[in-house]
This record gives structure tokens, sequence and C-alpha cells, in this order.
């Protein structure tokens, strides 16, 4: 009984230290994306578009994203 606590203990560790990898990767996707616009936004084309309106959208989206994230740990941690 003892062995089976400690290989869940050690199977939750692991989640958990997939789940922090995902989003160092996710933040590290996320800054080349903004790098990449901050590049493209020298573009005559991308200029039409409102500086606004596109961070509007990434912070939306951001925001889901961490809030997904939140319910994914939640759910491997056996809270929710």
């Amino acid at each position: 009984m003892l062995r089976i606590l400690r290989l869940l203990r050690v199977l939750r560790r692991l989640w958990l230290f997939t789940i922090l990898r995902l989003l160092l990767r996710l933040w590290l996707w996320l800054f080349a994306v903004l790098r990449l616009l901050r590049v493209l936004w020298l573009l005559p084309v991308l200029r039409l578009l409102r500086i606004a309106g596109l961070l509007l959208i990434l912070w939306w989206l951001l925001l889901l994203l961490l809030l997904l994230l939140l319910l994914l740990l939640l759910l491997l941690l056996g809270i929710g």
C-alpha cells in the first residue's frame, strides 16, 4: 500500500513537472510569436491593422489559454 502511495506521489510530481514544462514552452512560443509580429509590423500591409485591436485579441487568447491550463492543472491534481 505504501509503495502505491509513493508511486502516486511520484506520478503527480511528474505530471506537475510536465505541466510546468508545457507552460514554459507556451511562454517561449508566445514571445516568439510576438517578436515575429513586431518584425512583420514594419511591413506596409500590416500597418493597416490597429495595434490596440491586435493586442486585445492576443490578450484575450492568452487569458483563455491560461484559464484552460489552470483548469487542466486542477483536474490533474484532483481538486476539480
